[in-house]
């Protein structure tokens, strides 16, 4: 299913001296409030066997929050919690797997020594995001036609949306992560374009794990991208098959992210809830004007 969207709405009634928030996603969450994006790092909290341990993520949220209403939105993907297997590592077949599942608790103090408690339950609305599939090995594939402007501002009207569903809750220890985030080290452009069949190979010139942010220029609406990681060269041709999953019975995947444009002069994504280990990148469902070195960093 596509990763769901959350909004939680609440009232702030006066001066707050302290807001302390709690979150957990299983498995991965990106957290907002009042429109902006907040999460701690990529692929928050951290992987773990929810009925073992489940961690859990603490956001100082003070500064965050404004006189009367107030949005706590979350995008939620599957992570290990619904992960969909490989040849070696049998992830599918985890006892614990379900449906990506969300919990958060928000505890405001008042200047004048009031308290609040605001917590994820079936007041919270739901409804689908523009990820139309993600897996924390496969990719995630997204479509941009389908993206809800404003989702995570206080302003947005999401009386469509449906009221979250109460999931069942996992038996393992809570706790809080303590692990360093996930975050962006460094930004590396490509040594090289190279035409390549129906498509071009990025080569970024160093096996590296991590993740393609594309930008791309004067695209259809629905033109459909393709990215397939890939670590090394055979007879000049990208080589997959040292890396493949087996999602559906005899149908192998690769690494691989799928963007459907929306058609403005202009569209930068970055995946949300996956990352790869690639030198090279191939692209297909681009014209040659768009096969730039700036469409991939």
């Amino acid at each position: 299913v596509p990763a769901p969207y959350f909004r939680k709405d609440f009232m702030v009634t006066g001066e707050i001296r302290q807001a302390i928030l709690q979150i957990t996603g299983l498995g991965f969450y990106e957290l907002h409030v009042n429109g902006k994006n907040i999460t701690k790092g990529y692929l928050a909290p951290y992987r773990s066997n929810p009925e073992d341990l489940v961690y859990f993520d603490s956001y100082d949220i003070t500064d965050r929050l404004i006189p009367g209403k107030n949005i706590i939105a979350v995008l939620l993907g599957n992570g290990m919690q619904n992960a969909l297997g490989a040849y070696d590592w049998d992830f599918d077949k985890a006892p614990w797997r379900s449906s990506p599942k969300l919990c958060f608790e928000l505890n405001i103090e008042y200047a004048n020594g009031d308290t609040e408690t605001v917590v994820s339950d079936t007041t919270v609305k739901t409804a689908p995001s523009p990820i139309l599939f993600d897996d924390l090995h496969y990719g995630e594939y997204y479509d941009a036609r389908l993206e809800t402007a404003g989702w995570d501002e206080p302003e947005f009207d999401d009386s469509a949306w449906q009221t979250a569903l109460t999931a069942q809750t996992p038996n393992g220890e809570v706790r809080r992560c303590e692990a360093e985030p996930i975050v962006k080290r460094e930004e590396r452009r490509p040594v090289s374009v190279t035409p390549c069949d129906e498509g071009y190979v990025y080569d970024f010139g160093l096996n590296n794990a991590g993740l393609c942010r594309l930008h791309i220029k004067n695209s259809k609406a629905g033109q459909k991208i393709w990215l397939g990681y890939f670590e090394m060269l055979k007879d000049g041709k990208p080589f997959f098959d040292n890396i493949r999953f087996n999602r559906d019975g005899n149908i192998d995947h690769y690494q691989e992210d799928i963007y459907y444009c929306a058609g403005k002069e202009t569209e930068t994504y970055t995946p949300h809830f996956t990352y790869h280990g690639f030198r090279y990148v191939y692209v297909t469902g681009i014209t040659a004007e768009q096969a730039v070195p700036e469409l991939l960093t």
